[in-house]
């Protein structure tokens, strides 16, 4: 049985390897038309992160060199029950992406009419 320091363990080694990812998505972006393939990615799925989009391109690309995907960018990004919602199913064995865990917040103001107050 996996203790709770091998689980701390295997989640740091797999947070570690994806900030390796991320680290070399970022120097690969050179000149100017890298960075303009990148933001627009970026763009085209705006309810990720810059750095999540950049671990989805790169992991995507990886997934297209391997024969694993027909195209060399994906054209939608869902979670799994995402998938199913819209009556669609997985590939058994299809390993998912990995990304950061998104940061969220709830802002609460005591009068939120005033502008100045958010």
């Amino acid at each position: 049985m996996a203790t709770s320091e091998d689980a701390r363990a295997a989640r740091d080694a797999k947070l570690e390897e994806l900030h390796a990812r991320l680290t070399g998505a970022v120097e690969q972006l050179v000149t100017g038309d890298d960075w303009r393939r990148a933001l627009e990615f970026a763009a085209r799925f705006r309810s990720r992160s810059f750095g999540n989009g950049l671990l989805i391109a790169v992991q995507h690309f990886a997934a297209f060199e391997q024969g694993r995907v027909p195209e060399p960018e994906p054209t939608y990004v869902a979670g799994y029950k995402q998938w199913q919602s819209l009556g669609r199913q997985v590939v058994k064995g299809q390993p998912g992406y990995m990304i950061f865990a998104p940061v969220t917040g709830r802002f609460a103001s005591s009068t939120p009419q005033d502008v100045a107050s958010w």
